[in-house]
């Protein structure tokens, strides 16, 4: 799993900035995990309404290489320490932000086996009776 890295040349804090200067309502992260391993799988945006028809054949920014590295160390962080999301049958869910206020929730689903056992007499079943 990463761990937070020294690496990112953008901090959360300076990445929001950049995305609300681009008129970015909401960022949507998605994860998905299970057999001891999981990946951020999509991160989209949802722009302003009077953005909308200028942002329609750029769904993402120029910087986006370093925006979303950003977002997937905060994200991944962030998902350790709520849940274990990736061990086992695993889970999935989102983190949305809201760009402007830096609010974020996270919706997050445990997925869980369960096992029933059944038993009955084949000779009490239709299979066995004769027309």
């Amino acid at each position: 799993m990463s761990k937070k890295s020294t690496m990112t040349k953008l901090n959360l804090g300076t990445a929001l900035l950049e995305l609300s200067e681009l008129g970015v309502l909401d960022v949507f992260i998605y994860y998905n995990g299970s057999g001891d391993s999981g990946e951020i799988s999509e991160i989209g945006l949802r722009y302003k309404q009077s953005m909308q028809e200028k942002k329609k054949d750029e769904k993402y920014p120029e910087k986006w290489d370093e925006l979303r590295e950003a977002l997937e160390e905060w994200a991944y962080a962030r998902l350790e320490d709520e849940a274990d999301w990736y061990n086992n049958e695993g889970g999935e869910g989102n983190i949305q932000i809201q760009v402007p206020s830096g609010e974020y929730t996270l919706h997050h689903g445990i997925r869980e086996m369960h096992y029933s056992d059944s038993s009955g007499d084949l000779k009490e079943e239709d299979y066995f009776k004769e027309d």
